[in-house]
């Protein structure tokens, strides 16, 4: 990184009921398993080394005019990665695609990962078996998630990176507006 740089990420946040509803899971997951608590939210880009000043320009531009979104729920899912360990995974939907899209082109990303629209419950290495296995016994009430807020994060840590989910920094925050 070049001075006046950090390492940053841009979330999608659920509205309030559905962000405590969210929240809910994760912290019921985290308990039981011993994991790390997070805030739940759906990572629209990541990779990003740029200057604070540019990610809040970019952040705020694409928000404007940008309503919140109702995303619908295809399943639970988990993978073998640590970040993506237990997971609700939305359809595709045409306008988070093409925001995903435009932040990258714009924030020149550098992960190369495929885009799979998710909100993490869980983050903890464990054999995708138990992952498996705890997938299939999770029940979601909901079929839909509604997103409303765009925010910047950075590693508060460089150490631990984005592991020391506590200490995670909000550079920036934009509600979404119907209006």
């Amino acid at each position: 990184m070049t001075r006046g740089t950090r390492s940053a990420a841009v979330f999608l946040t659920p509205a309030a009921d559905d962000y405590r509803y969210a929240e809910g899971l994760i912290r019921e997951l985290s308990a039981k398993l011993d994991a790390p608590l997070f805030e739940p939210h759906l990572t629209l880009c990541s990779g990003v080394t740029a200057e604070p000043g540019l990610l809040i320009r970019v952040v705020a531009e694409a928000a404007r005019g940008l309503a919140p979104l109702t995303l619908r729920v295809r399943r639970i899912g988990c993978t073998e990665e640590y970040f993506r360990s237990i997971f609700i995974e939305f359809e595709p939907d045409p306008v988070l695609a093409g925001l995903h899209e435009r932040l990258g082109e714009l924030l020149e990303r550098r992960d190369s990962a495929v885009f799979l629209p998710h909100l993490s419950l869980l983050y903890l290495e464990m054999p995708l078996a138990d992952k498996q296995a705890l997938t299939r016994r999770l029940r979601l009430d909901r079929r839909v998630l509604r997103f409303d807020g765009l925010k910047v994060v950075a590693p508060g840590n460089a150490e631990a990176g984005w592991r020391d989910t506590l200490r995670w920094e909000a550079l920036f925050r934009v509600a979404l507006s119907d209006e």
